[in-house]
C-alpha cells in the first residue's frame, strides 16, 4: 500500500512539472532593412526583430530571390547586395529555435543604378573637397570650409569598371546665400561665379586612340555677372552656360578644350530656389542638358569629335562632380538632395 502512495504521488508530480514546462515558440515581430528603395549593387543591412521562449537557441536562415547576402548564417542580421538590375527582389529569413521555425519575407525594391537622398550624413556616399557638410531639413548642406579656396566639391567615384556610355546623372541644388554677384579673388586664386557638374571619365581599356575624352563638364551663372555682364562666346553672344569637352593627347599629355554654349532663363537661380540639373550622354553620343525639365542643351559635339577623330575607344565614366563657388566674405551656402545616376538610356530630366 505504501508503495502504491509513493507511486501515485510520483506520478502526480511528474504530470504536474510537465505542465509546468512551457513550450518553445518563435514569434517574428519584422524583417527590417536599411530603407525602402535600393540601387544596382548597393550594400543593404537588413535584420530580425523576434520574440521567443529561448533567444539563446535562435538560429537564422537568410535566402535571397536576386542579389547576395554577403555574410554567415545564424545571425539575426544580414547584409543583402543588390543585383544589377532594376526590380522587385525577396529576402526571407527563417527562425529555428530547437525546431520550432517561423519565416519571414521581404520585398527589396532596387530603381536605379544610383541614387542618394543624403538621409544621413555620416552614410552617404559621397566624398568631399574643401567643404564643410550637415544636414539641414532633410538635405545635405555645404560650403567651401577653406578660407583660401575659391571653390569646393562633393564627388561620386564610383569605382565601376564596366560603368559606359550610356549614362544619365541628376542633382536637386539651391544656393542658401551670399552667392558672389561677380568673379571672385582670394589671395592669389581666381574663380569664376559659376556651378558646375562635371563627370571624371576613364580611358576605355582597349586603349585604341591616341586621343580621348578625359573629362565633361556643364557650367553656368547661376546670377549672372553684375559688374562686366555674361563673358561672350567667340561669335560675340552672351552666354550663361557652357558644355566643355576635354581632350588629352596620349603621346604629349597636353589637354584641349571644346566648348558649346548657350544663353538661357533656366540657368537663373533665385535665392533657396531648388533646381534639378541633367546631364546625359546617350548611346549614340548626343548629350543633352535639363534644368527642371527644361532642355537647356543637345548636341552632338561629341558625337562630331568621335567623327573627326576617328575614334573607336568607348567612353567610361569614373567621377561625378558638383562644385561650387565660394566668396571672398563669407562663404555662400548650397542644399543638395536627390541625386541620381542612370545608365540604361534613360535621359533624366
Amino acid at each position: 500500500m505504501k508503495n502504491i502512495k509513493l507511486f501515485t504521488l510520483f506520478l502526480l508530480a511528474s504530470l504536474l512539472f510537465s505542465g509546468c514546462q512551457k513550450e518553445d515558440f518563435v514569434e517574428i515581430d519584422s524583417l527590417s532593412a536599411m530603407g525602402d528603395e535600393f540601387f544596382f549593387g548597393q550594400k543593404v543591412k537588413v535584420w530580425m526583430a523576434v520574440k521567443t521562449s529561448d533567444l539563446p537557441a535562435a538560429r537564422y536562415t537568410w535566402s535571397c530571390e536576386g542579389g547576395r547576402l554577403t555574410q554567415p548564417q545564424t545571425l539575426d542580421e544580414n547584409t543583402w547586395q543588390a543585383p544589377r538590375a532594376a526590380g522587385t527582389y525577396k529576402i526571407s529569413c527563417t527562425v529555428d529555435v530547437n525546431g520550432v521555425k517561423q519565416t519571414r519575407t521581404r520585398e527589396m525594391y532596387v530603381s536605379s543604378y544610383f541614387f542618394e537622398k543624403f538621409e544621413r550624413t555620416s552614410q552617404n556616399s559621397f566624398t568631399f573637397n574643401s567643404s564643410a557638410n550637415s544636414l539641414k531639413e532633410g538635405r545635405l548642406e555645404v560650403r567651401v570650409s577653406s578660407a583660401t579656396a575659391t571653390k569646393g566639391y562633393i564627388q561620386r567615384a564610383f569605382g565601376d569598371a564596366d560603368l559606359k556610355v550610356p549614362f544619365s546623372t541628376q542633382m536637386e541644388s539651391a544656393i542658401m546665400s551670399n552667392f558672389p554677384a561677380n568673379p571672385i579673388t582670394i589671395g592669389s586664386s581666381k574663380a569664376e561665379n559659376t556651378l558646375w557638374h562635371e563627370w571624371l571619365l576613364n580611358r576605355d581599356p582597349d586603349k585604341e586612340d591616341n586621343l580621348f575624352i578625359d573629362n565633361i563638364r556643364f557650367e553656368w551663372y547661376p546670377v549672372g555677372r553684375a559688374t562686366a555682364g555674361l563673358p561672350v562666346d567667340p561669335n560675340g553672344q552672351p552666354y550663361n552656360g557652357h558644355f566643355r569637352i576635354q581632350q588629352r593627347n596620349v603621346t604629349t599629355n597636353g589637354t584641349s578644350l571644346v566648348n558649346v554654349y548657350v544663353n538661357h532663363p533656366a540657368l537663373n537661380f533665385a535665392l533657396n530656389q531648388y533646381k534639378k540639373v541633367s546631364m546625359t550622354l546617350d548611346a549614340n553620343y548626343t548629350a543633352h542638358v535639363y534644368v527642371d525639365g527644361t532642355e537647356v542643351l543637345k548636341t552632338d559635339a561629341i558625337k562630331d569629335w568621335r567623327a573627326t577623330n576617328n575614334s573607336k575607344d568607348d567612353i567610361y565614366l569614373n567621377q561625378w562632380r558638383f562644385n561650387y563657388v565660394s566668396n571672398s566674405g563669407q562663404a555662400p551656402i548650397y542644399r543638395v538632395d536627390n541625386a541620381y545616376t542612370t545608365t540604361d538610356g534613360t535621359i533624366l530630366k
